[in-house]
């Protein structure tokens, strides 16, 4: 295989949760879809595979997973927290009520499991991640791409309203 080429993969984490591994020459990109298609891992490859983002030294646990039997959405969101990415939405923050749903901490949509498809593969690398939330009627598309020659990972990411009325929301990264 030349080295130019980009592959992904799926491995599990040392707890069994699916990961999906992206690599080019110059990074690796772990994504994990059962847990909010959360990027659990950004390594750039030349200098000793440098880790970009921050880990708990607790590890990974899925949502609902952990050993602990917590009170509140804050709580649970935390328990279930292992650095990495996250997308925030339908809201960001503390939960709130919103037309008779509650949305719990820094919202559903890291909190749900997503659907992935490889797109293209080659000296350009394409993952689509994708989920329908529960309490809000909204999709989100999320796709990931890297490409052989540089060390950029971009993130394309839509939102859409399958409801029949207009709803506000909040969007947010939270990256540690």
């Amino acid at each position: 295989m030349p080295n130019n080429l980009c592959i992904v993969k799926e491995s599990k984490l040392e707890n069994g949760m699916i990961a999906i591994e992206m690599h080019t020459p110059l990074l690796r990109v772990v994504v994990l879809p059962a847990k909010g298609a959360d990027i659990h891992s950004i390594q750039y490859k030349k200098r000793e595979n440098l880790e970009l983002l921050w880990k708990a030294p607790w590890g990974v646990s899925a949502p609902g997973m952990s050993r602990l039997h917590s009170e509140g959405s804050k709580q649970r969101w935390l328990d279930a927290y292992h650095g990495g990415w996250q997308l925030m939405f339908p809201n960001a923050g503390i939960e709130c009520h919103y037309k008779g749903a509650l949305y719990g901490f820094h919202g559903e949509a890291s909190m749900v499991p997503w659907k992935y498809q490889v797109e293209k593969t080659g000296e350009k690398l394409r993952v689509r991640f994708c989920t329908d939330l529960t309490r809000s009627p909204f999709r989100l598309e999320r796709v990931l791409q890297l490409e052989s020659n540089t060390a950029t990972l971009t993130i394309e990411e839509k939102i859409t309203n399958l409801g029949r009325e207009a709803m506000d929301c909040e969007w947010g990264q939270h990256i540690a």
